[in-house]
């Protein structure tokens, strides 16, 4: 499931499951990650891990950010930062040569 799915289900229960705030709060299967599966290439890694180069990605999805937003069930502000998330991406994919 992606993170959009996971926050329609999580909105429809009340709450994220314990399994979904440990992903959140992982850089391979947080958000960002899920982009840098999504668009290989777009996003520069650091040694081989999904950890974003781009300072921006770093905190929309960092523990302040993003894995914060799952843990306290703030499904508003889950939705902000997939959207602000994807954006920085297609702008990063835009910005490519």
């Amino acid at each position: 499931m992606t993170w959009r799915e996971r926050n329609v289900a999580a909105r429809q229960r009340g709450s994220f499951t314990d399994d979904e705030k440990a992903d959140a709060m992982n850089w391979c299967r947080c958000a960002v990650g899920e982009q840098c599966r999504a668009m290989p290439g777009v996003i520069a890694v650091a040694a081989g891990t999904y950890v974003p180069v781009d300072e921006r990605l770093h905190l929309l999805g960092d523990e302040a950010g993003f894995g914060v937003a799952v843990n306290l069930d703030n499904f508003d502000r889950v939705d902000d930062l997939l959207d602000a998330i994807e954006d920085r991406v297609l702008q990063l994919k835009r910005e490519q040569p």
